[in-house]
Formats: C-alpha cells, structure tokens, sequence
C-alpha cells in the first residue's frame, strides 16, 4: 500500500486559500466594471428621452440663433486619411460603441493623420471645428453619418459629396459621451431617434445577462502540482527568515547587551537567558538552549582556573572552565554601550509602491495587461496566480487570457483560446 503524504492536506488547503482569493479579486474588479458600464447605459437612455441640446454663448464658432450644442469638446484633432480607399476603416451607421477595456489608448489607426488640433463642437445641425489652421465644418445634411472606430477615439465623417476622408479624434475618457451625442443630432436630423432608443435598450439589456457571477469555491482536491513547488519555496524562505533572525539575537547577546534588555526575544528562538552573580558582584550573562543546557560566558573565576555553578534543567551542575587567555581587569567592568548611536526610522520614500498591472493578478513576476513583451516561458508557479487550463503546459505560443478567465500558452496559435469562447487579452511580462 502507498504511503500517505502527510503534507497533502496542507499545501492544497492552502493553494485553495490563494484560489479562493484570487478569485474574490478577479470576480470585484469584474463587478465594479460591470456597474459603471450600467450607470453609462441608464444615463445615456435617459438622455435619449429628455435630451434636446442647450445655448452655449462664446464658442469660437459663429452659430445660427436658433441653433443649439450637444457637445463641446476643448481638446480634439482633426484627422484626415492619407488615400482615398482605405481598408480597416468603421463604416457609418448609428450604433454608439464604447472603446474596450483594453483599447491601446490614442493610438491612431493606419492611413490616418493628424492635421490640426482645437476645439470641436457638436450642435443640432453640424459638427464644427476651430484649430490654429482654420475651421471645418460638417452639416449632417451632407452626411452619409458617422463612424466610429472600434478601437480607438476616432470618428470618421462621411459625406455625400466623396472626397478625403476626415473625422476628429478625442480623448479616450470622452470619446463615449461624445459618440453618443453626435450620434444623437446626427439621428434627429433623420428622424430616428427612436432608432438610438432600440439599440441602447438592446445593449441594457444584453449587459444585464452578462452580469459577473460569483464564481464557485476552489476545490483543495483538484489543486495543480505545481502549487506544491510554490509551497516548498514558501517553506524554505520562512526557515531562512527564522535562522537570520536567530543569528541576529545571538549577535546582539555577544556584543554586550544586558539579557534583561531582551525580554520575550530570546525565548522566541527557544533560548533563555540569565544572569549569575561574580564573586566581585558584577554580573554574567549565561544562555540556556532549548535543550536546558547552560552555558556560561568567560568569569574571572574561569580566568582563574575555577569552576562555575550554574542552573540547568535538573538542578545545580558544576562546569569547569578553562583558563581565559584574556587578562584578568582589576575592578568593576565598565558597562558596554548598547547601541552606536541614534536609531532612525526609515524614509517614507523607501516604501514599495504598488505596480499597475491594468487589472492583472497580483503576481511577483510583474506579469500584465498593459504592455511589455510576451511571455513564452512563465515561471513555474505562475498557476498560483492566474487560473490556468487544464493543459497548461502543452501550450506552445505565448501567454494569454482567453474569455473564460484561463489562461494559457496558447497566443500567437490558429485555435488559440478556440475551446475557451476565443482570447480576450495578452499576458504581458
């Protein structure tokens, strides 16, 4: 019969512990996007109902006086398409799409350019803008309507007439609002703002079936061998840790230190001290092992040849002492200083700091989501951190997230992430 392995019950117990905390993280993170990403959907509905634009006095731009503003943008580009074709490029329609988590930012799709910067303005009729090289304007009459793009802050304005292709760039954090609203003047002018209605209600109501569930509790059982490696690297730091702390007190005990000063921290490595009378009435440190046994520092009587009581686990036994090579000091030894000088307490700025990993576990390997290069060999207790498949390590591309949460070395391959509804990110080191 095999022999049991003590151990098991402990490293999975505590490889189930990480999981467990893991996933609490993983399953907030999801549920705070998830709810700003609701309270975007419900204003914007609302707006849809009781929305109808507002005067806005002082703008760079010359307005009609019955003319009212959706949307003042102070810091937008104008970009323009470097051919006349271009593929790639969002066509126009009236669906208002956010930019993704994990959209690369400003980045600024191929064949564009930039060729001014300024202010735009989106009214009830057109879209305007003012930048040091001049005004361009857009009447949603001459509109085939807008386009935006999937990954980036880029809205592309057809019209009827042809010609190079133009459109305007925002910041990331306004590029929603501001695709909403042009998408709101440009369908009043058709008259389908009810059109915009049914889309946002279709996307309510497909954000509601997404909503992150709670995910189950790991099960110790099916922990991966790899957690044991992760547990015996864990082991062997604490006993390190442990010697170097023993080794420090023992120090501080040789260089003179009363054993009264050292209430608590000797016996916390297994040792106790005490301290024995001299024939002279100074005092002798003594240590006693966790075994009991007592061994006494050099006394003028061991200087003399003598012999040393001292008290062990049973009682008085008599030690004898060799000769001391050091020379005998007439008098009361003079007391030791205890420490060199001022303690000081660490500067604030040595403190760690934490390290954006852009929604990534925390991890010791600095593995993320925000950029860097790909990871073909992770470390060997990378499973401790992220959730990996079930076939890890048959993986033979790079480390990515699929859509399930796995992750797996999978990235760079055909079916990538095919058996996990397709990658969602990659896995940065």
């Amino acid at each position: 019969m095999a022999t049991r392995d003590v151990r098991r019950p402990d490293w999975r117990a505590r490889w189930a512990e990480r999981e467990n905390e893991r996933r609490r993280r993983a399953h907030d993170a999801d549920a705070e996007s998830w709810r700003r990403r609701a309270d975007e959907l419900a204003r914007l509905r609302a707006e849809v109902d009781c929305f109808h634009g507002y005067h806005e006095p002082g703008l760079p731009v010359d307005l009609e006086d019955d003319e009212v503003v959706f949307r003042v943008l102070p810091a937008a580009e104008l970009v323009e398409a470097t051919a006349r074709h271009l593929a790639g490029l969002p066509a126009p329609g009236l669906a208002v799409t956010p930019l993704p988590a994990d959209a690369p930012g400003r980045a600024l799709p191929r064949g564009l350019r930039v060729t001014d910067a300024g202010l735009a303005v989106v009214t009830d009729r057109r879209v305007a803008f003012a930048g040091p090289r001049g005004q361009r304007h857009w009447w949603y009459a001459d509109l085939t309507g807008p386009a935006h793009h999937a990954q980036a802050p880029v809205t592309l304005l057809h019209t009827i007439h042809g010609g190079k292709l133009a459109g305007l760039r925002v910041p990331p954090e306004s590029a929603l609002n501001f695709r909403f609203y042009l998408t709101l003047a440009f369908a009043d002018v058709l008259g389908d703002r009810d059109v915009v209605a049914a889309y946002l209600d279709e996307q309510i109501t497909a954000h509601e079936q997404a909503r992150p569930a709670v995910p189950d509790p790991a099960d110790a059982d099916v922990a991966p061998q790899i957690a044991l490696l992760h547990d015996r690297r864990i082991a062997v730091g604490a006993a390190a840790v442990a010697m170097l702390v023993t080794a420090t007190t023992v120090g501080i005990v040789g260089h003179g230190r009363p054993a009264s000063e050292l209430n608590g921290q000797a016996s916390a490595i297994g040792a106790v001290s005490t301290v024995a009378p001299t024939a002279s009435g100074a005092a002798a440190t003594t240590s006693a092992g966790p075994g009991g046994e007592v061994t006494p520092p050099p006394s003028r009587e061991a200087a003399a040849g003598g012999s040393t009581v001292v008290a062990g686990a049973t009682g008085g036994v008599v030690a004898p002492v060799r000769p001391s090579p050091t020379p005998t000091v007439s008098g009361d030894p003079q007391p030791q200083p205890t420490s060199s000088g001022p303690q000081t307490s660490p500067s604030p700025s040595a403190a760690p700091t934490e390290i954006d990993r852009c929604g990534a576990p925390p991890n010791p390997y600095g593995y993320n989501y925000c950029g860097g290069a790909l990871i073909h060999q992770p470390a060997a207790d990378v499973c401790s951190y992220f959730p990996c498949m079930a076939d890890f390590l048959s993986g033979s591309g790079h480390l990515v997230t699929c859509r399930d949460g796995l992750i797996g070395l999978v990235g760079g391959q055909p079916d990538e992430c095919a058996d996990h509804r397709g990658i969602r990110r990659t896995v940065y080191a």
